[in-house]
């Protein structure tokens, strides 16, 4: 009986210290970040990096566990589903267009189970040591998502200016979004040394 209250106070501090350590991510230096990536011409990638906690406390689904400690379950079930979740989030609520048309053959890169369940441990485990200074920015243990594919035809070949097109779930709260296009060059191997030069404003 003594065990059973001592498991029940440990796990509702944990459960409080989840919830208090979730206010930490307000703050600008911890926003969920998108990256856009165009490479060719013709295929882009979006990554983004959001805060695996924030996201989960934001996220509804039915039978959506307590809180991440919920997550931990041996038979992986509970996080098995919340990675399905994600999928669903980020492919069917997060559309990406070209001048009106969808990216073909979009494809999601999520965490393997086994890796997600090291960042919900990680997450866990954070909030029951003492923060160090700092370490409330750490973004280390952020949940990073691919999405990527290629751009249709159809709107290279538009009059109209090209452009992109992504609508962001609501649970992503504020985004930092960065768009790139990338320069490449191959320097030929040779006995001497070899100059790379890039001009820019």
């Amino acid at each position: 009986m003594k065990l059973l209250k001592k498991f029940g106070l440990e796990c509702s501090g944990l459960l409080l210290a989840l919830f208090m350590s979730s206010q930490l991510y307000s703050h600008g230096l911890t926003m969920t970040t998108a990256e856009l990536t165009l490479r060719n011409n013709n295929h882009l990638t979006v990554t983004v990096r959001t805060s695996l906690v924030e996201l989960f406390n934001r996220m509804q689904w039915e039978d959506k566990p307590a809180s991440l400690v919920h997550l931990m379950a041996e038979d992986n079930k509970a996080l098995a589903s919340f990675r399905k979740q994600l999928g669903q989030l980020f492919i069917r609520e997060m559309p990406i267009k070209f001048s009106d048309h969808a990216l073909i053959s979009p494809n999601l890169r999520l965490p393997k189970l086994v890796a997600l369940r090291q960042q919900v441990e990680i997450e866990i485990a954070n909030t029951l040591l003492p923060s160090i200074e700092g370490e409330d920015h750490d973004r280390s243990n952020y949940l990073v998502v691919y999405v990527d594919g290629f751009i249709p035809k159809q709107a290279l070949s538009s009059d109209l200016a090209s452009s992109v097109e992504v609508i962001f779930p609501q649970v992503l709260a504020d985004i930092m979004i960065s768009f790139n296009r990338p320069l490449v060059q191959t320097l030929p191997a040779s006995e001497g040394g070899r100059l790379y030069q890039q001009s820019f404003y």
